[in-house]
């Protein structure tokens, strides 16, 4: 494993009794729902560098309602908050948090989700759900033809209580205590996704075709297992790659090139987007103080803000949110170069060169790497474990003297140039053969 994600204290902030947590992706503006009813905002702001700079946020405008707000989330390109609060679904202006208007309609609400680029939000009211679209108005119009709102578009009977619900690009997939159903938007056709055994706490992540996947999936969890299926609810994808938790999830972000994931034990756990693998677990909380919430901040992954903005507050990599009932914590990605240098000093070449290999598309973000050092490094281990394919491999790739890198096998010089290696080695120059010359026989 290795260290992908550092943690800091948000300074400055105020609430308590903190239960729900949500920003806009480029991390300026945040909003804490707490457990008396109060929505309140945040601006954040980040001094200094990744590794030695901190993070603070000043208090801004609030709201209160009578019950809890739970479930918060920022649609920035419809301007609002959505929130649940006393079993409804509360929208809020996402500049002022002025109340827009209100959905009776959603009484019982106890889940939502909503597919952004669709324009669709769908809403779990006990033994249905509602699904409704988006209709942009005009700014300040609370009421009217002309006010922003959700329009009913259909109501689906269900079976059970939806325990969870994720809107992606094809089908709306519900989860129930034993099994998931995808129904198609379009046709409103239902078929049986994945079944299983147990009831447990249901996760639901549709993670976006990136340079590390190119097929954009939907992760469900089973258990500790996340089964990946195809985002228009066709099936599974593959029963041989899933994704494996240390325990029972809780919540599951998409963050950059990672998957973010909180787990029970107050514990947030790492996963790379492309091969699935565990990398890192943090942890958080505690007895005395409960991680109530994660959110994953990531304007580089199909938002619609950008983070690239001198005065974003959302690292490079992407950034998370982490709130326990009075405090809330970034989880800020380690810059490459510096896990990369870190692995490197651990004596972990192979996984150093990985990360160099799969981000070799961004070379600002390891510009400050000698990637021959490394691969000079790993064909000597390789050349001392007897792997000499792998050797000569890593050694060419570090741009070596081939002179040096055929002095390591003397048995296959012909005796009427072997004596010359030596002498051809000395004059050839140019090449990495400080530690290839160590590895001579003769």
């Amino acid at each position: 494993m290795r260290e992908v994600y550092g943690k800091k204290q948000l300074q400055g902030f105020e609430n308590v009794k903190v239960e729900s947590i949500a920003s806009t992706s480029d991390g300026r503006k945040m909003f804490v729902g707490t457990g008396d009813g109060t929505l309140c905002n945040y601006s954040c702001y980040h001094q200094g560098s990744t590794t030695k700079g901190f993070y603070g946020c000043q208090k801004g405008y609030q709201t209160k309602e009578k019950k809890a707000i739970l479930s918060l989330k920022v649609v920035e390109s419809w301007g609002v908050v959505l929130c649940i609060s006393d079993g409804y679904l509360m929208v809020y202006d996402l500049d002022t948090l002025q109340p827009l208007n209100p959905m009776p309609e959603t009484k019982g609400a106890n889940l939502f989700c909503v597919n952004e680029r669709l324009s669709l939000l769908c809403v779990g009211i006990r033994h249905k759900f509602k699904l409704f679209s988006w209709q942009a108005g005009v700014k300040g119009v609370l009421v009217g033809s002309l006010a922003s709102g959700f329009t009913l578009r259909r109501e689906f009977a269900s079976p059970e209580s939806p325990r969870a619900l994720l809107c992606t690009s094809g089908c709306i997939i519900v989860g129930y205590k034993k099994h998931y159903d995808a129904i198609d938007v379009q046709a409103y056709t239902s078929s049986r996704l994945v079944d299983f055994e147990r009831e447990h706490k249901l996760v639901a992540l549709e993670v976006p075709a990136t340079s590390l996947r190119k097929v954009p999936v939907v992760i469900l969890s089973v258990g500790i297992q996340g089964v990946l299926v195809d985002v228009f609810g066709s099936g599974v994808v593959s029963n041989d790659e899933r994704l494996e938790w240390s325990n029972v999830p809780l919540s599951a972000h998409f963050g950059a090139s990672f998957i973010i994931s909180l787990i029970q034990g107050d514990t947030v756990e790492i996963h790379d987007v492309g091969s699935l693998a565990s990398l890192q677990k943090i942890k958080c909380g505690g007895s005395s103080s409960p991680v109530t919430g994660l959110y994953a901040l990531d304007a580089g992954a199909g938002s619609s803000v950008s983070s690239s903005s001198a005065d974003s507050v959302v690292a490079a990599g992407g950034t998370a949110l982490l709130c326990t009932a009075d405090s809330v914590q970034v989880l800020e990605m380690i810059p490459l170069a510096l896990q990369v240098t870190r692995l490197v000093d651990k004596g972990d070449l192979e996984e150093a060169l990985s990360i160099c290999h799969v981000n070799k598309g961004n070379a600002a973000l390891l510009e400050e790497i000698n990637l021959s050092n490394i691969h000079e490094k790993f064909g000597s281990v390789l050349y001392q474990k007897g792997d000499f394919d792998g050797a000569v491999d890593n050694y060419l790739a570090a741009g070596s003297d081939l002179m040096d890198v055929f002095a390591l096998f003397p048995d296959l010089i012909p005796p009427t140039v072997a004596s010359l290696v030596p002498v051809l080695s000395k004059k050839g120059g140019g090449g990495n053969s400080s530690s290839i010359t160590k590895q001579r026989k003769y």
